[in-house]
């Protein structure tokens, strides 16, 4: 199973405009898909990246 770490927390709470210590309870208690939450930070940070390009 894939763990968050703080600083993915913190760039999914940018993506979902939701606070951290919100997010650090549902990830606590299990209740984000972190399969789905990788895939988001993934798809931000592409398009980050591609922004700058």
């Amino acid at each position: 199973m894939i763990r968050l770490r703080q600083k993915d927390i913190e760039r999914l709470a940018i993506i979902t405009d939701d606070s951290v210590d919100y997010l650090t309870k549902l990830v606590s208690m299990s209740l984000i898909d972190h399969n789905y939450a990788v895939d988001q930070l993934i798809k931000y940070s592409y398009k980050k990246l591609k922004l700058r390009v």
